[in-house]
């Protein structure tokens, strides 16, 4: 499910605008206390008969993880241990939601596509669309933060201003490698990862400060490996604290 947002900043936007629709009282259109009062209208969690303890289990993951936001966002102040921190919250916050959109929401035939939509959630798409044989490799920018944090953006050549998902991709790949030996190809790598989205940061690690990270992207069709596009010209950087 492919519906969070990567950046960090854009994923604080988004959390938000889900947890305010899940507390939302349809009738006032304002969020609702939780736990709701004695003689208080539904929220939409439940009109949509989502129990109280699934949206509690959010609700509380929110309010665990924005101090440690909070602390990441201040540039000034960010340090190794604040930027590990926001980590291992930001991972552990999204889980949650994840379970709690397919354990309560996909398939919940209280909602319709326009709720998903004001959660912020993608409608699903009901017909699978045949790809064409991807022939460009994606323009690389890559960007280390801090904390050892690689931050890139992938762009297409007909739209090399800002990043851009290929509109015949199903995903980007990226295939790279801590230290060692400069790879010749994308064959000589050791990791691998999957993107649905054109901004992505990864966590490289600061016990690697020093070493260079080497990676190779390219368009992949997810259903037709053989339409695949061919990968990008080595990318190659230093990690930095």
């Amino acid at each position: 499910m492919g519906f969070i947002p990567d950046p960090f900043n854009e994923f604080d936007v988004w959390q938000k605008q889900f947890v305010k629709g899940i507390l939302t009282d349809p009738v006032t259109g304002n969020p609702a206390p939780f736990p709701p009062g004695p003689g208080a209208d539904p929220s939409n969690w439940q009109n949509w008969e989502i129990t109280e303890a699934d949206t509690a289990v959010v609700v509380d993951g929110q309010a665990t993880f924005q101090p440690f936001y909070d602390d990441w966002s201040d540039e000034s102040n960010r340090t190794p241990k604040i930027i590990e921190d926001h980590q291992r919250e930001h991972d552990i916050y999204e889980n949650l939601i994840r379970e709690y959109v397919g354990e309560n929401l996909r398939n919940n035939s209280n909602l319709d596509t326009g709720d998903l939509a004001e959660l912020g959630l993608t409608v699903p798409d009901t017909e699978r669309t045949a790809k064409p044989q991807l022939e460009d490799r994606p323009l690389v920018a890559a960007e280390m933060k801090g904390g050892a944090l690689l931050k890139m953006q992938f762009e297409i050549a007909e739209d090399s201003t800002r990043p851009s998902m290929h509109p015949d991709a199903h995903a980007l790949e990226l295939k790279y490698q801590i230290g060692g030996t400069e790879p010749v190809s994308a064959d000589d790598t050791t990791q691998s990862v999957t993107f649905a989205k054109a901004r992505q940061q990864i966590q490289l690690g600061v016990e690697n400060a020093g070493q260079f990270c080497y990676g190779f992207a390219r368009w992949i069709n997810t259903s037709d490996n053989s339409k695949s596009g061919p990968y990008s010209v080595l990318i190659k950087i230093i990690i930095s604290i």
